[in-house]
């Protein structure tokens, strides 16, 4: 399975799937896809089985790859440390002449204490799997130490190709689990009068600054009145957000007590919806209708619904 990133922090999220003391790649599949950036970080354009190249500099990440940093050890005292610049001068040497000196100076300055960090310097090749070429990192062997490794290469090949994947050691792709969301509570099916669900409306209030507080409970109370199948609240980074489901019109209705809003209808199954993150809900190819919060909101959501 492909991994799309730009960057990531713990590496526990793939770590895992490896067993210890177990061996594996990082690489990328239909490297032709990538052929204008290949050859920008070093390969040839003719893109050989077998070459092997250290990635040319395109950001930060290949840049500590190739060259290292320097960590100020800004807890320690500060230093004097010099830089070189070329100093001119004239120099008088008799009979109203001057000749024009320049030497090399060494010019002190204060700076914070520093930690070379040694570059990891991680090639990458073109290798072949079942006749394809793929780019592969070096081999990792899954130990404590190696993490650190691993996050690195991670994060490189999201830096120069914006995705990876992970191979065994006989070079078969690394199967990820598949992602199961857990950012709504579906409250137990039945009609819920609305004096039952505001509590819920409340708690879900409290996370905004919402002097609108009367007309969020009015539409909530308004599409509760259609009778929904089910009644989904947002937790998590959804919290203010509700779903009503009427599954039996293949409508779903998102509504938020965020203020400047609007109610967003749904035109996929609750399943599907459920997985899905915020911003692939408020896309725009996922919407059947967006209503604005004017004073039409109410017939066109009796319209939609009747």
């Amino acid at each position: 399975m492909i991994i799309t990133k730009k960057r990531i922090r713990n590496v526990e999220l793939y770590w895992h799937l490896i067993e210890d003391e177990t061996e594996f790649y990082i690489g990328v599949s239909e490297i032709n896809r990538f052929a204008k950036t290949l050859t920008r970080i070093g390969f040839s354009q003719n893109l050989e089985l077998g070459e092997t190249i250290l990635p040319r500099v395109i950001g930060p990440v290949s840049r500590f790859n190739a060259e290292g940093r320097n960590d100020k050890q800004k807890h320690l005292e500060k230093e004097t440390a010099y830089r070189q610049v070329m100093w001119k001068w004239k120099q008088f040497i008799g009979g109203g002449q001057f000749e024009e000196i320049e030497e090399v100076r060494d010019v002190p300055y204060q700076r914070y204490q520093v930690e070379f960090i040694a570059p990891p310097s991680e090639e990458l090749s073109i290798v072949e799997v079942d006749g394809q070429k793929m780019i592969l990192s070096s081999r990792i062997l899954k130990t404590e130490e190696n993490s650190i490794k691993a996050k690195h290469l991670f994060n490189l090949f999201f830096e120069l190709f914006g995705e990876c994947m992970m191979l065994t050691e006989d070079l078969d792709a690394i199967q990820l689990p598949e992602v199961i969301r857990k950012n709504w509570s579906v409250l137990p099916p039945g009609e819920y009068p609305f004096e039952e669900i505001e509590e819920h409306i409340n708690q879900s209030l409290s996370v905004v600054r919402n002097r609108n507080s009367r007309v969020i409970k009015y539409r909530i109370q308004e599409v509760n009145n259609f009778t929904p199948n089910f009644i989904a609240v947002g937790t998590s980074g959804f919290t203010g957000y509700w779903i009503f489901g009427f599954p039996n019109k293949n409508i779903f209705i998102l509504e938020s007590v965020y203020p400047n809003n609007a109610t967003y209808i749904l035109g996929n199954n609750w399943e599907l919806v459920s997985q899905l993150s915020k911003a692939e809900i408020l896309r725009q190819d996922m919407q059947i209708a967006r209503i604005v919060h004017r004073n039409t909101w109410l017939a066109e959501i009796t319209n939609l619904l009747n």
